[in-house]
């Protein structure tokens, strides 16, 4: 009986800590052309507008995770993959 109990309790734990639960906390959503309903399922904006490609539909911030679109927009296209910044070019001798 304890052993059941305990699995199930496993099994539920797995279950919510699966990737649709976490979903809406990702910060770019697709809007599809032909629903107004947006899914946020996207880590950066690169990655949304692979998917947007071709007509689909069209990439947006998410409301629930970015404050204004200014910081959401910054975040696309300043460095949406956190690179570190590429090094200086070599100094020439005189």
């Amino acid at each position: 009986m304890k052993t059941s109990i305990v699995a199930a309790l496993a099994f539920g734990a797995v279950a919510l800590s699966s990737g649709n639960a976490l979903a809406y906390d990702l910060p770019w959503c697709i809007v599809y052309s032909y629903d107004d309903y947006p899914v946020c399922e996207f880590r950066n904006y690169a990655e949304c507008m692979a998917t947007a490609s071709g007509n689909v539909g069209y990439c947006t911030p998410n409301p629930a995770v970015f404050s204004s679109n200014q910081q959401a927009w910054s975040q696309a296209f300043s460095n949406p993959y956190g690179l570190p910044p590429p090094p200086p070019p070599p100094r020439r001798r005189r």
